[in-house]
This record gives structure tokens, C-alpha cells and sequence, in this order.
């Protein structure tokens, strides 16, 4: 249910959420209109310090996988604001798009993706995707000449299918999502295309089988006509939930809930964060039961109001909020928390500080308030180690550096002892 307060919310925010869904919704190719999205990113989400360039990017990368038509249009954006920028490093960034950046810039965001490098590169994979006068071309334009050329072609299999990353034997399976299946049908794609003359056509000449993946695609996609024709042969379910939240369409998220009865839980909490869709986490949140929760995931949008609206529907939220926030790199979330009180040397169970968990993360810009605010730089957790200790054994150069720059003692470390500490990178797990 959307309550005053929700929209308001929305409407305060609406520069970040507007901004947001101008990235997953792309649909253009020009690039007039491109260098204006990346005006509209630089001054509305960077330059307000809402997100940090290194965020933008994975956020673009992210969005490309579920809107590959354009993936040109992503690629030149991600270009301007990494030319300005100059990020190096991103944790957790798809290890394709890591390795077209490395073919391009000879730089790796994230070192853990430079071991499929050499498989991409027998696969040849490129931004020509997909290759010209090729059957999924044509669906992607929705050409429905081209696609009939293909079908009078002797040997044409209508059932024909296309690998998913977990199957990964061909370049196409690093370009699609998985959501369930293993593989995708000619007409599952359509939907995912959003081609609806395709679709139509492979449901007249073919009687091609809608299947739940081509529902869960459509609400993908958004196309009306294919939407309405899947909902006939196939019920939503959760898996399409995440995609009406991929979609950033809060319409879609709200016609499941009322119509289907499908709540928003806490994996679509989740989703919610990690697609950037503040209506959806506004609508969703008041459905889960443990408000608590809904605090932590509340700080990643780094907007102060959005979390503090949490509090508001009621629970206990005493706790290491200003560890949390380290983690999920909130600046301004940590200045709202330490101009409320909050002990920036304050230590967790572990012993450790949030700057440890700063370090862990890579949080340069949330360690920059923390130091602002006298946070003990060499402090030790119980394992005797230092926020240095953490950003050096994960290889987070940016802060490591930022560390050092600030008077951390500068130790090397031959041994490699975070094995034995099992200290996850998610946030959300450190703070529950």
C-alpha cells in the first residue's frame, strides 16, 4: 500500500529516483540524449554525493544485463563518468563487463574476475552483440522479416534454445539473466525483447508455448500486449516481483501485490537495494514484519529521510547502525548518526570500529566522516588487527591508500590470516 508519507517520500526524492530509472528503463541510442543522462547522473546522484562514481558504474552495469538492446548506450555512459572519474575499483562488478573494461582501459575492477578473462576471450566477446543477420538480431529489433527468413530455412527448429550463465557454453550465456531456467526458447526472449511482433508471430505460425520465464520476462520488458497475452497461460510469482522490480515500475509492483496477493518479502527487500528502487522499498517495507531489518538495507540509499522513516513504523533500533552504514558506504547516513550521538569508536562484539568495516568495503567516502569525526585510526579488534589490516588482506587499494594517507601504520602482510576470520563483505550480514 502507498501512504501519504510513501508518497511524499517519492516525491522528495524524486531527482534520485527519476535519475535511477532513466538507467534501467534506457531505450535510446542517441547520443545527444545519452550525454544529457549523464549530466542528469552527474549533478543529481554524484555531485549531490548520493552515490559515488565506482556505484554509478555498477548500477550501469547491472541494468545492461537486463536491457542488453542497448548495451552501446551503457557502454558510452559508463565511459563518460569513468574518464571523469576514474574509479579503481568495484567489488562484485559482472566479470564480463570487467573484462570488456579491461580490454578497452587495461584495468581490473574487481581482481577476483580476471580469472575468466581467458574464457571470454575464446568466446570473442565483444560489444557486438549480438552478431548481425543472426536470429536473436532479429528479435532484439523485432524484425519480423528477418525472423521469417530464418523460420523458411530448412532444418529451423522453433524449439531452438539459448544458454544461461550456469549453463555458460556460448557468448550469449553472459549476456542474459537466469531467473529459474536454464536455457531460453525463441519466444522467451521476444518477451524479453519486448518484441511483440515476433512474439505474435511465433504464437500464430507456431504455437509457440508460453512458459513462466516468458511471464516473469514480460513484466521485464513492460510490453503490454505480450504482458497480457503470458498472464493468460501463466500465474506471477515471486521470481516476476523481482522483475517488476528490475523494471523500476511501481505499477507492476503494486498490480502483483493487489491483484495476486504477492508481498513484497525480504529477499524483494533485497532486490530493492540492489536495483536502487526506492518506490519499491517504500511500498515493500510495510509488509515485513521485522522493522528492525528493514533499518539496515534502509541506509544503502544513503538518504537520511528514507531512513528515518524506518524508525517510524515502529521497533527497537538500538545497535551498531553506524557499523552498518560503514558497510553499505552511507556518508551521509554516518553525519546523521554521529550529529545523533553516535560513538564513532564504539566497538562490536568483534572488538572492531566502523572504520574496520569501512575497510572491509572500501568505504573511502563514510571512513573520510569517520576520521572528520576523531575515529581511532590504528584501533585493534580482538584478533589485534587494524582497519589497515582488513583493507590491505582485501585488496582495497583505494582505501588502503586513503588509510595510509591518514596515519595509519603502515604494516605488509606476508601471511594471509582473513581466511581464518570468515568476515563477510555484505553489509547487511555484518549488522544482523
Amino acid at each position: 500500500m502507498v501512504n501519504d508519507k510513501c508518497i511524499k517520500l517519492m516525491e522528495s526524492n524524486k531527482d534520485y529516483i527519476d535519475t535511477v530509472r532513466e538507467i534501467y528503463r534506457l531505450k535510446t541510442s542517441d547520443e545527444v540524449e545519452i550525454d544529457n543522462m549523464y549530466k542528469n547522473i552527474k549533478r543529481k546522484l554524484i555531485e549531490t554525493k548520493l552515490i559515488s562514481p565506482a556505484k554509478v558504474i555498477l548500477m550501469i552495469s547491472i541494468a545492461l544485463y537486463y536491457n542488453n538492446r542497448y548495451i552501446k548506450s551503457y557502454w558510452s555512459l559508463f565511459k563518460k563518468i569513468f574518464e571523469e572519474y576514474h574509479p579503481k575499483q568495484i567489488v562484485s562488478i559482472s566479470p564480463l563487463f570487467d573484462y570488456l573494461v579491461y580490454e578497452e582501459y587495461g584495468i581490473i575492477f574487481d581482481k577476483e574476475n580476471k580469472k575468466k578473462f581467458e574464457y571470454f576471450k575464446t568466446l570473442n566477446c565483444s560489444l557486438d552483440f549480438p552478431e548481425s543477420n543472426t536470429i536473436i538480431k532479429a528479435i532484439m529489433d523485432d524484425d519480423v522479416k528477418l525472423y521469417i527468413s530464418f523460420t523458411e530455412k530448412e532444418g529451423f527448429d522453433k524449439n531452438q534454445i539459448f544458454k544461461s550463465p550456469f549453463n555458460p557454453d556460448t557468448i550469449y550465456s553472459y549476456f542474459y539473466p537466469y531467473i529459474g531456467a536454464i536455457r531460453y526458447t525463441l519466444i522467451e526472449l521476444c518477451c524479453y525483447y519486448g518484441a511483440v511482433n515476433c512474439f505474435k508471430l511465433l504464437r500464430t505460425k507456431f504455437n509457440s508455448k508460453i512458459t513462466k520465464e516468458c511471464l516473469q520476462f514480460s513484466f521485464l520488458s513492460g510490453n503490454p500486449d505480450i504482458l497480457n497475452e503470458c498472464l493468460k497461460y501463466q500465474k506471477p510469482d515471486w521470481w516476476s516481483m523481482e522483475y517488476a522490480i528490475i523494471s523500476h515500475n511501481i505499477d507492476f509492483v503494486t498490480f502483483l501485490m493487489n491483484e495476486y496477493n504477492i508481498e513484497i518479502k525480504w529477499n524483494h527487500i533485497n532486490d530493492c537495494l540492489k536495483y536502487n528502487n526506492i518506490p519499491a522499498f517504500l511500498v515493500g517495507i510495510n509488509n515485513i514484519e521485522d522493522k528492525i531489518m528493514c533499518k539496515k538495507p534502509a541506509m544503502s540509499f544513503n538518504i537520511v529521510s528514507i531512513y528515518e522513516y524506518v524508525p517510524s513504523l515502529g521497533g527497537d533500533f538500538n545497535g551498531c547502525s553506524l557499523h552498518c552504514c560503514s558497510g553499505y558506504d552511507s556518508p551521509a547516513i554516518a553525519e546523521f548518526l554521529i550529529s545523533n550521538g553516535a560513538d564513532v569508536n564504539k566497538k562490536d562484539v568483534y572488538g572492531r570500529t566502523a572504520l574496520h568495516y569501512a575497510a572491509i568495503d572500501n568505504s573511502v567516502r563514510t571512513a573520510e566522516v569517520l576520521i572528520l569525526h576523531g575515529v581511532d585510526i590504528n584501533a585493534k579488534d580482538k584478533g589485534g588487527h587494524t582497519a589497515l589490516f582488513y583493507a590491505e588482506n582485501y585488496n582495497n587499494e583505494e582505501i588502503s591508500d586513503f588509510l595510509i594517507s591518514h596515519g595509519a601504520e603502515n604494516k605488509s602482510f606476508s601471511y594471509n590470516e582473513i581466511t581464518e576470520l570468515h568476515i563477510p563483505r555484505d553489509a547487511n550480514v555484518l549488522c544482523r
